[in-house]
């Protein structure tokens, strides 16, 4: 195997959603060969002065973007614009962006000297969702978001960009569990469940300390609440749709296998899961489950997000009205 290209794809990744995750994905797969994928994250200050405030602080966004299965290293604080000698510094051989252009207020194509140099490769941009449309589904919560037969397509791509085996099953399709679902996962089975919604820096953390506790002999099962389970423990819809919740802890490093649409409690023996993770319920279900205690960090939520725009509402007013212009 030879020397790795290193790609360079940077970008503000505030609210780290499937768009964000489908570009690192698409970007490594440009290249046949072996790639060094480097996450290019601009600073709040930069994105103050360029678009408005943004939803996630530098740190979060730092350590969501690290959280990608498709992401090799990432450069903190880095330019808004991307100029051959930041390519050079990060020996990166391309900087790799979206089919959507990009100009400056004069209308040129910012990457011209790039492309004019050969460092420069793009991919198809991912359609249906932007942090924009993430804070405006936070303005006008709880309005349906409707799923699209594409997400289901996106769910199946990220599998399959995934080596060797990684299930992604519909609990609502399962029958009578006489073949568990994850029989093809090797080691102990490690089941955590949550709704997994406006996910972030502590969703990722959670399940790193998961993995740490269980070690890595252990393969992790991650359950993805239904939205009535998640209106009924929250007390509201959640933001994202069930798929796109899905999607989020599929491109996620720390997760194995996706279990999505749960109920509360699943019968983790018929399931042949060996670990259930905060699982009170479960304790009395079966011999062969251990229920383990992981402490949970801080995790975003739309209570909280929708406070942080609140608070400063005028600057994300302003901040919509400039994208919808441009």
């Amino acid at each position: 195997m030879g020397k790795p290209i290193v790609l360079w794809l940077d970008g503000c990744f505030d609210g780290f959603h499937y768009a964000h995750a489908n570009a690192f994905r698409q970007a490594r797969e440009l290249y046949q060969g072996p790639v060094h994928m480097l996450a290019c994250v601009h600073s709040d200050a930069e994105i103050i002065k360029n678009k408005g405030p943004p939803l996630f602080d530098e740190q979060e966004r730092y350590a969501v973007v690290a959280g990608c299965r498709w992401v090799d290293d990432v450069v903190e604080g880095a330019p808004y614009v991307t100029e051959l000698d930041n390519l050079d510094k990060y020996h990166a051989d391309f900087l790799v962006h979206g089919d959507d252009p990009v100009v400056d207020a004069t209308g040129r194509d910012i990457y011209a000297p790039l492309k004019a140099q050969g460092r420069y490769m793009e991919f198809k941009r991912t359609e249906g969702i932007s942090t924009t449309s993430l804070i405006q589904r936070v303005l006008d919560h709880p309005q349906w978001q409707r799923e699209s037969d594409y997400l289901g397509v996106l769910l199946r791509e990220f599998t399959k960009s995934i080596p060797g085996q990684f299930p992604v099953v519909d609990f609502g399709s399962l029958g009578d569990l006489t073949s568990p679902p994850f029989r093809s996962l090797t080691g102990r089975k490690v089941y955590v469940a949550g709704s997994w919604d406006c996910f972030g820096a502590g969703h990722i953390e959670f399940m790193r300390r998961v993995k740490e506790v269980v070690l890595s002999d252990s393969k992790l099962v991650v359950g993805v609440w239904s939205d009535e389970v998640v209106e009924k423990m929250t007390g509201e819809l959640p933001l994202l749709t069930i798929t796109e919740r899905a999607l989020a802890v599929t491109q996620c490093k720390y997760t194995d296998a996706v279990l999505y649409g749960v109920a509360i409690n699943v019968p983790a023996s018929r399931l042949g899961l060996d670990i259930v993770v905060n699982g009170d319920a479960h304790r009395h279900e079966s011999a062969s489950v251990q229920v383990i205690e992981v402490p949970v960090p801080s995790l975003a939520t739309l209570a909280k997000l929708r406070d942080k725009i609140h608070v400063h509402l005028d600057a994300f007013k302003e901040r919509q009205r400039r994208k919808q212009q441009s």
